[in-house]
């Protein structure tokens, strides 16, 4: 344009938004903004992990984790009612490897709660998880993390290789890190891999623990008969030299025929460090391994 004073202006792109799960991505505008950000946006820290449970002829089941630390979120203060709000959004968009959106999960999560509870609230953690399948293959898991409040943003990035669906053969579940355990409700969800007898697990995705605290644990595991109970062995190990190994007692079966398993690590005898967990789950001639990271501080 030539004519002076005149200022042209266009918009930044657009969108194809095509149906993924019997869902349109209109809703999903704001985190595919993110997500399309150079560099990624990171306003504030947050984890995300996919956690795997069972399979079956629609794929391998996951529960993709997402947490933040509460302290991080800008809160709202009424002080005349005398609570605060906070609003934090998470949205999780897997893709193949040829960069297709085949799956997006999201949980929104707006909270209230009295004044006084302020301290206790900001020295935990806003913590969701939502449950998807998948195919065997290799994909992309992008996370974005959303406080409304702040009109902030974060967003992680990382690969999710998902093994051929289980053989009739002994199953194990990843091995999680327990931050709290809801009671259990008489209604409870028996299909949900997080529902334990004793209540709903909450993961904890940074396993960071005291030297004078113990290390709550919870994993699955499906038998390959239903004949025997299988067994159980934790060690845990630092620089290639087992320091402990704990033998747990199998629990009863669930409805399905899953065991749940659930216990406490005691790390009064660690040093401060990195240590690596071994879980090993045998019955019969059957056996299946699974392996973490945590550390002691």
């Amino acid at each position: 344009m030539d004519r002076p004073g005149v200022t042209v202006q266009g918009r930044r792109g657009y969108f194809a938004l095509p149906i993924v799960s019997g869902e349109t991505l209109a809703p999903f505008v704001a985190a595919l903004n993110a997500l399309n950000a150079n560099p990624s946006p990171r306003a504030f820290p947050y984890h995300t992990a996919a956690l795997r449970f069972d399979s079956d002829s629609n794929g391998v089941r996951y529960e993709i984790a997402f947490s933040v630390p509460s302290r991080e979120l800008k809160l709202a203060i009424d002080d005349t009612a005398k609570v605060f709000n906070l609003h934090v959004s998470f949205v999780g968009v897997v893709k193949n490897d040829q960069g297709e959106i085949v799956q997006i999960v999201r949980r929104d999560l707006p909270f209230r709660a009295p004044l006084d509870k302020r301290a206790e609230f900001d020295a935990g953690e806003v913590t969701a998880t939502a449950p998807i399948r998948l195919k065997a293959g290799r994909y992309r898991l992008e996370a974005v993390a959303l406080d409304r409040e702040a009109n902030s943003v974060s967003v992680r990035k990382s690969a999710l290789i998902v093994p051929a669906a289980n053989s009739p053969s002994l199953a194990l579940s990843d091995f999680i890190w327990v931050r709290s355990i809801a009671p259990a409700q008489d209604n409870r969800d028996t299909a949900d891999p997080l529902e334990s007898a004793d209540g709903r697990i909450t993961p904890e995705l940074d396993p960071s623990f005291s030297k004078s605290a113990s290390a709550p644990f919870y994993f699955v595991v499906w038998p390959s008969a239903p004949a025997a109970k299988p067994a159980a062995t934790i060690t845990v190990a630092t620089d290639g030299k087992t320091l402990a190994a704990l033998h747990l007692n199998a629990p009863a079966q669930d409805a399905n025929g899953a065991y749940h398993f659930a216990g406490r690590i005691p790390l009064t005898s660690f040093e401060p460090g990195q240590y690596e967990l071994m879980v090993t789950i045998s019955q019969g001639a059957a056996t299946s391994l699974d392996q973490s990271l945590f550390s002691v501080q």
